[in-house]
């Protein structure tokens, strides 16, 4: 998993070998190649031996871990962005009965909806949290979508506006962007695919546009 804050300046890592998350600076925002790592980290293996992908909300002071247990636990932050005050809030939500091999994970801006996305089987999941930014009131809204374009959705980003949604496919490697025009009526228009001409209705139809 890899994440960046709302500047640029900072970068986060985690991976399965470690089960940690590491912090990079970058002297130039947004420039991977002036990146140097910070030197703090924190192990999150006693929540999850297969860490995923985390999620940080815009304080830096939350940050969410989806790992191979098909749960999502919640941590907090006492210093924002440094990585290396992070602690379990003992907040978690188990998102088994939709996948059991979720890949990443993003949220809106208010905390009020998260999307998994999972390849057993493959799909985006939408969720809601009836208080903001706390894992343990998520629940599923029955919204999900499964890209005619890619078998194997791995990473999943949602742009500032909220009405764009990028996938990262494994099956083809490519990256996939959708229109989310109305997200709670599941529709989405596929903007990014190999010929650039097809559209996505997701009550089942697959039409030609121009």
């Amino acid at each position: 998993g890899l994440f960046f804050n709302g500047t640029g300046n900072l970068m986060y890592i985690i991976g399965d070998s470690s089960n940690g998350i590491h912090e990079y600076i970058m002297a130039i925002n947004w420039n991977i190649s002036n990146t140097s790592y910070t030197g703090r980290s924190f192990d999150v293996s006693t929540q999850d031996g297969e860490p995923r992908d985390i999620f940080i909300n815009a304080s830096g002071t939350r940050l969410y871990l989806i790992g191979g247990g098909d749960i999502v636990y919640e941590y907090s932050l006492s210093i924002p962005w440094n990585i290396s005050s992070t602690s379990y809030t003992g907040q978690s939500f188990n998102a088994g009965s939709q996948n059991q091999q979720f890949q990443s994970i993003e949220f809106n801006s208010s905390g009020t909806t998260m999307y998994l996305s999972g390849t057993v089987p493959a799909g985006v999941y939408q969720y809601s949290l009836s208080t903001p930014w706390n894992i343990s009131t998520a629940s599923y809204t029955g919204n999900s979508f499964n890209s005619p374009q890619d078998s194997s959705p791995d990473g999943i980003f949602l742009n500032e506006s909220e009405n764009q949604l990028f996938i990262n496919g494994l099956s083809n490697n490519r990256i996939f962007q959708y229109s989310l025009n109305t997200f709670p009526r599941n529709v989405y228009v596929e903007i990014g695919s190999v010929d650039g001409t097809r559209e996505w209705n997701f009550s089942g139809e697959f039409n030609q546009t121009n």
